[in-house]
Formats: structure tokens, sequence, C-alpha cells
């Protein structure tokens, strides 16, 4: 039996819509008196919840978990990992431990499966420098796997995503599109088996710790941070746009986007997730009437461990993008913020 037969969905695509999840989180206003201790909580939809345990010291704790994206059990729990690990490095910091959040249908998988699944996760650890200190299982009809993943950032160097200034140059280190390619491969649709090129490059994508985010945390000028995942890249944008105050100005020209998940959104497909965030953040993007619309569907498509998404004023993007030649790491200038416009997000041709 294929992992993916047992799942509605797969990855980060499986999250929520957002329109719903806001209706799920309103609710009655908290009405506890502040913790001063509490730095960032659930306001702002950031990557993590922090708080200080010392002078000039700052945790960072994040939970994340899904159903399988790919067949490869031990595939998944690399991905499942990596995916949750970049939301501690999405905020500058850098992860101390995880424990992991494990379901399955015992009646359906065996054991070297989950085995598999937990290899995968110990190998995206070990390459974080963590240990997988514990964690939780249960019987479950669906599987899912994941982490709850404790880090540690010096106050001045944390991160946010709604901290961005107009000025600030709007960079982001992967290609869009891979939720797309995942659901061709999921649903076997012809040159997406496992042996193609989209298949490998996909899975080079999705298995990438984002730990350019730590290292880039430290660079003076750099003003914002977060990771593009389950509300593709105009949701995320948008968090950033919405919590600084800001409009954000991207080139589509300059935004990079996988070949294969091109060709896709061009023959009419898309994911349930992209149609979700598309109809929700749709209203507060100004678009050049010249872009087609599958071009700004596949900008909403859902990203499992995308890229981190940048901004930094503009004249320490040198020095930012020296910083990631010498670690090997792509960026990709694809726009700026402005004063608040009419609406957060405009996208040129």
């Amino acid at each position: 039996m294929r992992l993916t037969d047992l799942t509605m969905g797969g990855g980060c695509g499986c999250k929520i819509a957002p329109g719903h999840l806001k209706q799920l989180l309103g609710g009655a206003p908290d009405r506890s008196e502040p913790l001063p201790w509490l730095l960032v909580g659930r306001e702002g939809n950031e990557d993590s919840a922090a708080f200080r345990i010392r002078d000039g010291q700052v945790a960072l704790t994040s939970l994340d978990f899904f159903p399988p994206i790919v067949d490869d059990p031990l595939l998944w729990g690399r991905i499942a990992s990596c995916n949750a690990i970049s939301d501690i490095y999405a905020m500058g910091g850098e992860p101390l431990l995880a424990t992991a959040i494990l379901g399955f249908p015992t009646d359906k998988l065996d054991d070297d499966v989950i085995r598999k699944v937990l290899d995968g996760a110990r190998s995206a650890c070990t390459e974080a420098g963590i240990p997988i200190a514990g964690g939780h299982s249960i019987n479950l009809s669906e599987p899912i796997f994941g982490l709850s993943v404790i880090g540690q950032v010096e106050a001045r160097r944390m991160l946010r995503n709604s901290t961005s200034r107009p000025g600030d140059v709007i960079a982001l280190t992967k290609p869009i599109g891979v939720g797309l390619v995942v659901s061709a491969i999921k649903d076997r649709i012809a040159g997406f088996e496992e042996t193609s090129p989209h298949y490998a490059a996909a899975m080079g994508i999705v298995t990438t710790l984002n730990s350019f985010g730590a290292i880039v945390s430290g660079v003076e000028g750099v003003s914002a941070m977060t990771d593009v995942t389950g509300f593709g890249l105009i949701g995320h944008l948008h968090e950033m746009a919405l919590g600084a105050g800001t409009t954000a100005r991207v080139v589509i020209s300059e935004i990079p986007l996988m070949a294969a998940a091109v060709g896709l959104a061009e023959s009419g497909r898309q994911t349930g997730g992209a149609k979700r965030n598309y109809a929700h953040y749709g209203a507060d993007v100004s678009a050049s009437p010249t872009i087609p619309e599958w071009k700004l569907r596949l900008l909403c498509d859902p990203q499992t461990n995308g890229g981190l998404l940048i901004t930094v004023a503009a004249d320490a993007l040198p020095a930012v993008s020296s910083l990631a030649q010498r670690q090997g790491q792509a960026l990709f200038v694809i726009g700026e913020m402005h004063e608040r416009g009419e609406r957060p997000i405009i996208i040129a041709a």
C-alpha cells in the first residue's frame, strides 16, 4: 500500500483554509493578564512562539506535523522534520532539541515503515545538530508525523514576520511550485514518476534545511523573515505586509518558479490548497492585467518546507548576498516594500 493512498492530502497543503482558520481562532478575546516574559504568542501568525528566558536570550518553540507527502517513508520523515525545524530558523534562531509526534494505523502499516520514518527524521535532526529527545505516538486511521522543536536566539537577532520597513528589498531562497509538483507525483501523472528529474528537483527542495535563517539574522539591516509554507508565497507575503503596515510590490518575472510547476499550472492544474488561498487572498492583490490567472494561482500554491522570505534594507543587500554566496545559498530578489497603498500586495509584470 502506498503511504499517500492513506491520506486525503499531504504536506502543508493540508492546512485549514486561512479564512476558516481565522474564524476558528477568532472567538472571544483573551482576557488574561499579559505575560511579561511572553514575547510572541499566536497573534500575527508567526512561525514560532517566543519567550524570554534570561537577559538577552529568547526561547523559541514550534510544532508542525502532516500526513505523508510522498510514499517513501524515509523521505517523509525527513521532509516533515525539515519543515518543522524551519519554523525556528525562520525567526533567526538555532534549534536545540525536538520531540516527535507520530500517528499511524497499526493494522495497515508494518513496523519497518515507521522505523524508516523515524530514520528520516533522525537524519534531518542530525544535520541540524539536535536530538529527538522523546515524543508521543497514537494509533490513528490516517498517518501523521512531525516534530515539536525548541530553539533559542539572542533577543537582538530575533526576526518576526511583521517588522519590515518601506524601502526594504524582498528576497526568497527557494523556487515556488513544489506543492503542485508533489500533487502530480501523488496522482501518478506521466513524467512525474519517482525516477523522473521533476521528482528529484522537488525532493531537493523539501529535504533542504533552511539553516540560512540562523545565519542571516546576524546581518545588520535584515528586518523581517518568515518561511513560505501552506498559505503560499502570496499568503505569507500578505502576512508580512499586513503586519508591518506596508505594501509588498513584487515582479512576477523575478519570482523563481519550478519549470515543472509552470507546465502543470499553465495546463490548468492547481492544488486544493492553492484554490483556497487564492479565494482568500486574491481580493488583496493588485496584479498587472498582463499576468495570466494561472500564474497568480501558482503564487498561492502551498509549499512544504518552502524557502525563507526575507526583507532587508537596500544598503544591506550586498552583505546578505555575499553571505548567501559563501553559504552556497540561492537568493532571489523579487521586489520591495513600500508605504501602505490601496492593497497590501502589488504584482508587476
